[in-house]
């Protein structure tokens, strides 16, 4: 006769022990094949609790603060976002402005990626400032910080004329900035188009031309808020601007036409300028 390998209870034909450890054994071995067991349910991996109970928990029941949960959902769309190099608008504004400063020629022969809304609204914040700039070195009024703190405080008509000047004078320089940047870029694109036949599109020509004035927009920074720097002091500070500005200029077209000889680079950057002077100063008759 047969006898339980738990128990050592005998056994007949057919018979199955009812000892604890037999049916624990014959329970887990049912639920590991997917056969019913001795009460007719098959396992399914949900343990029932009790008879009246037929009701199962998915493993999150905690009710989260909605609050919360938004933010949360907010940083990681940021997150992502910045993973694929597409962060918010600002974000860019500043880390391109950073990485320029860092890194001039690096960040124009290798940008990255800038969005179009911060392509224009850069191209918007560099012509505010640099017209402003331009105003000051042409008018010679106080620039330092305090300066212009009492002139705000102790308005008199002469200063009041003067402040509306210089907020006229950063409206027009952000909408200026604007019609250069399609100017300054549109004219090497259409050499990079219909003379090199480089296919690339305007905007993602743009993202390196637009920074290449971050530099000079630097050092107009520092000639508005600082006003211990004389006029002459200022105005080598544009020149010396303005040459890092076509220097930069230089290393983004070679880049761009890395397939060129440096010679080709330099005569149609040169070309370039002529054309972009050229209707500037058409611009400014006009006006």
């Amino acid at each position: 006769m047969r006898s339980c390998i738990y128990c050592g209870k005998e056994l007949e034909k057919d018979e199955k022990c009812s000892c604890p450890q037999a049916q624990a054994h014959r329970r887990a071995r049912e639920a590991a094949q997917g056969q019913p067991n001795e009460s007719g349910k098959e396992q399914t991996g949900y343990q029932y609790t009790n008879q009246q109970s037929n009701t199962y928990h998915t493993g999150y029941t905690k009710r989260e603060n909605a609050i919360k949960h938004a933010w949360e959902k907010h940083r990681a769309k940021k997150r992502a976002r910045a993973k694929n190099g597409n962060t918010g608008v600002w974000d860019d504004i500043w880390q391109s402005f950073v990485n320029t400063i860092k890194a001039p020629v690096n960040a124009v022969t290798n940008p990255r990626y800038i969005s179009r809304a911060s392509i224009v609204l850069l191209a918007m914040i560099q012509g505010a400032v640099i017209w402003l700039c331009m105003y000051f070195l042409r008018t010679g009024i106080v620039r330092s910080p305090f300066g212009l703190m009492m002139s705000i405080i102790t308005i008199n008509p002469g200063k009041a004329s003067s402040l509306l000047w210089m907020l006229m004078t950063i409206v027009s320089g952000a909408l200026g900035g604007v019609v250069f940047f399609v100017i300054y870029s549109g004219v090497f694109y259409l050499i990079n188009r219909y003379i090199f036949k480089r296919r690339s599109g305007f905007w993602n020509f743009s993202q390196r031309m637009i920074l290449t004035s971050v530099p000079f927009t630097l050092i107009c920074i520092i000639g508005c808020v600082f006003g211990l720097i004389s006029s002459t002091t200022l105005a080598i500070m544009i020149v010396c601007g303005a040459t890092a500005m076509i220097a930069l200029t230089y290393e983004a077209l070679r880049s761009e036409w890395i397939s060129q000889s440096s010679t080709s680079v330099m005569y149609s950057m040169m070309v370039g300028f002529f054309i972009i002077v050229s209707i500037i100063c058409y611009l400014i008759r006009l006006s």
